[in-house]
């Protein structure tokens, strides 16, 4: 039997099992994971932070991926759940040539450059979708106004909220007497 394994990058989905094929690997639904999968989605589609699902499904008890943590024992990551609500295999495209490997003889080592949209290779595989298209539109905004909301522009070093970026020392400078942050009010 195949190894199961969630979705990290480059790896198999964990609701996905690889057999082998003619060329390469068939891939197949578990459908018990991919009821995991929807979970995971649904509940990110309902404003969760990837931190609060990640919590959400070691409480209910439900086994993580497989990458382990420091102590060696799997365990869910804020990191693992964004991959997860990215990953375009769930809605039934599989993409390859988004990065590039090259080797850069002037530090004589190899390095990763990701490329550009137009040169991704997407292909249907509709036999995989375990998610709606609109479930995964629902999922892109909430992961967009999150990007906004806890990656804010970065200037100087520093996360800048609107306020700091119109004012530039505010939240940096402090008053000696009682320590309270400058602002413009």
């Amino acid at each position: 039997m195949a190894t199961k394994m969630w979705s990290s990058g480059t790896r198999l989905a964990k609701a996905f099992t690889a057999k082998a094929a003619v060329h390469g690997v068939k891939q197949e639904i578990f459908p018990e994971e991919a009821e995991v999968v929807k979970q995971i989605w649904e509940m990110r589609a309902s404003e969760l932070s990837y931190g609060r699902i990640a919590k959400n499904l070691k409480a209910a008890r439900i086994v993580p991926p497989r990458n382990p943590n420091k102590a060696g024992v799997p365990a869910w990551y804020p990191s693992t759940i964004k991959q997860i609500t990215n990953n375009e295999l769930y809605r039934g495209w599989r993409v390859w040539n988004r990065t590039q490997n090259t080797f850069d003889e002037t530090e004589g080592k190899d390095s990763k450059r990701h490329r550009p949209e137009s040169e991704w290779v997407r292909m249907g595989v509709p036999e995989l979708r375990i998610i709606s298209d609109e479930l995964w539109e629902r999922v892109q905004a909430v992961n967009r106004r999150g990007h906004d909301k806890y990656y804010a522009t970065r200037k100087g070093g520093l996360n800048r909220s609107e306020h700091s970026r119109k004012y530039l020392f505010s939240g940096v400078l402090y008053c000696r007497v009682c320590g309270d942050p400058y602002n413009r009010d």
